[in-house]
């Protein structure tokens, strides 16, 4: 095994550590007619297509890959429409916002749309709404008090002027 097949294999198997594993991502994923064909062009070639559908597919050609019959774009693993509202559920389980959760979707799934989905469970989520504008407080940490002088000092920058930042 060569260590592109290894980085691979090791990337597939983090799936295995979801509700979701890579054998139900690869049989879904033969089931949906879309994604079975992008399957069969990633690893027979694409053909030219103005399906709606391909389009966000067909755009990422050249950066989709399959490893053990799933479908991947870089190290995102590409999730079939059955588990989506599973992973938006996962992603949104610590209510993290919309940010951080896009963040986190960013470092191993994809889809079509999947930002606008990511928004979308936010927005209707009550309890993200209550809290959107109540950012949890933190204590002050005034500082002590110096015991001789030039102990601490406090500087600003002050600018830009003339193009320039002073302290």
């Amino acid at each position: 095994m060569n260590s592109e097949d290894a980085d691979d294999l090791f990337h597939v198997s983090q799936i295995e550590d979801l509700p979701i594993t890579s054998a139900e991502i690869q049989r879904e994923t033969r089931k949906e007619k879309v994604l079975a064909s992008v399957l069969s062009q990633a690893m027979n070639g694409w053909d030219i297509t103005d399906d709606s559908l391909m389009k966000p597919y067909f755009t990422r050609r050249n950066e989709l890959t399959v490893s053990h019959g799933c479908l991947l774009w870089g190290i995102r693993i590409i999730i079939p429409i059955k588990f989506r509202n599973r992973i938006l559920e996962l992603l949104h389980s610590s209510h993290p916002g919309v940010v951080k959760m896009k963040a986190l979707a960013r470092g191993h799934v994809w889809w079509p749309g999947i930002d606008s989905d990511i928004e979308h469970s936010v927005k209707s989520c009550t309890g993200c709404q209550t809290n959107q504008h109540a950012p949890a407080l933190t204590q002050l940490h005034p500082w002590e008090w110096p015991e001789t002088p030039w102990q601490r000092v406090h500087i600003d920058y002050a600018g830009p002027f003339i193009n320039r930042m002073f302290l």
